[in-house]
């Protein structure tokens, strides 16, 4: 589940989101190159990655999302997720 919010305060889009394991995230970025970019760092004890989630519109409606974490300060990224989310008529 997650929430979505716009912040004037800081000019950026929010998304505080729980997964269903109990990992929480909470993003934040803007609309850049033709897509929505959000990020955060996590740290847990000994570990730090950072999180980013790209969502890209795409031709009839469609948005492609995908999540990719960097452990090692974002020179490298591995794909966690990828979802194609489309409009039900």
């Amino acid at each position: 589940m997650s929430l979505n919010y716009y912040s004037r305060e800081d000019r950026q889009w929010h998304q505080d989101w729980v997964g269903a394991d109990g990992t929480i995230l909470h993003l934040h970025g803007n609309f850049s190159h033709s897509a929505m970019v959000l990020s955060d760092e996590t740290r847990t004890g000994k570990s730090h990655f950072i999180n980013r989630i790209t969502w890209t519109p795409l031709s009839g409606g469609k948005v492609k999302q995908q999540w990719d974490i960097s452990t090692d300060n974002g020179k490298t990224w591995q794909i966690s997720f990828v979802g194609l989310y489309e409009k039900r008529s």
